[in-house]
């Protein structure tokens, strides 16, 4: 998980544990958005200073999950903003 400030937007990105490309599923990368929110919840659980930098700065939470091809290219899968989520493969 990587966790930025882009403008007003707080970006928390998670990259799908899928190694072959043409192996990923809508299903499987669901399955990851929702642990990788689970995990954002749990962290700021455990640091409120995350909850006060996002409501000091008005920020809206933004999730994204991506494929990491070995380090060569990110591929963005889908984004997650105000719980619409918007698809970048078919």
């Amino acid at each position: 998980m990587s966790i930025k400030i882009n403008s007003n937007k707080l970006l928390v990105t998670g990259w799908t544990n899928i190694i072959h490309f043409g192996n990923i599923t809508k299903d499987s990368v669901m399955k990851e958005l929702l642990d990788l929110k689970e995990s954002f919840s749990k962290l700021t659980e455990s640091f409120d200073e995350i909850n006060s930098i996002v409501k000091t700065n008005n920020l809206t939470i933004e999730y994204h999950m991506e494929y990491d091809d070995s380090g060569k290219a990110g591929i963005g899968l889908c984004s997650e903003i105000d719980g619409e989520l918007n698809w970048y493969i078919n």
